[in-house]
């Protein structure tokens, strides 16, 4: 509805300028749909059909079950390259994405908030975050950053490693 009043387009065009407006998936899933005469169909109905088609009761369910495996450990193991302090920022944008999935009322700070204890836990250098945990979201970020860096600090990677070639002499 935005981007057609935002091009001018009369409202009782609205339904002819769907299709523009879509992409991918969506549109094949209009046009194995709605082919035969688009215009007659209400504009809200058409809105309605693909929201429903792509974010009803199954996308929910997925939604959920991505929600309920994301975990800083997993982030870890996929990004082998990156810091432990990046991988914490791939988690929260990956929540905070999945989350605009959820129910209205599922997405406050606070349920994210807890959720991203439960994700951060079972890592070694956020445990004391995770414990103790901050009053607020923000703080919460805060302390697992801070945790995260004063245990790098502190237990820098083994650089006196002893490398031993076996020589044999014939």
């Amino acid at each position: 509805m935005d981007l057609c009043q935002k091009a001018d387009i009369p409202k009782q065009e609205f339904s002819q300028a769907y299709s523009t407006m879509l992409c991918g998936l969506a549109l094949n899933h209009y046009y194995t749909n709605f082919k035969s005469n688009p215009s007659s169909i209400p504009f809200d109905k058409l809105c309605k059909a693909t929201y429903n088609y792509f974010e009803g009761l199954e996308y929910k369910c997925d939604i959920l079950t991505q929600w309920n495996a994301t975990k800083l450990q997993t982030v870890i193991n996929k990004n082998t390259k990156k810091s432990t302090t990046k991988c914490l920022q791939i988690l929260i944008k990956d929540l905070w994405h999945l989350q605009h999935g959820f129910d209205i009322k599922l997405q406050t700070d606070n349920f994210l908030y807890n959720k991203l204890i439960t994700a951060c836990q079972e890592v070694e250098f956020c445990k004391y975050a995770c414990y103790k945990p901050a009053d607020t979201l923000a703080s919460l970020i805060n302390n697992l950053w801070s945790f995260i860096v004063t245990y790098k600090v502190l237990n820098p990677p083994d650089s006196t490693q002893a490398f031993t070639t076996n020589i044999q002499y014939l």
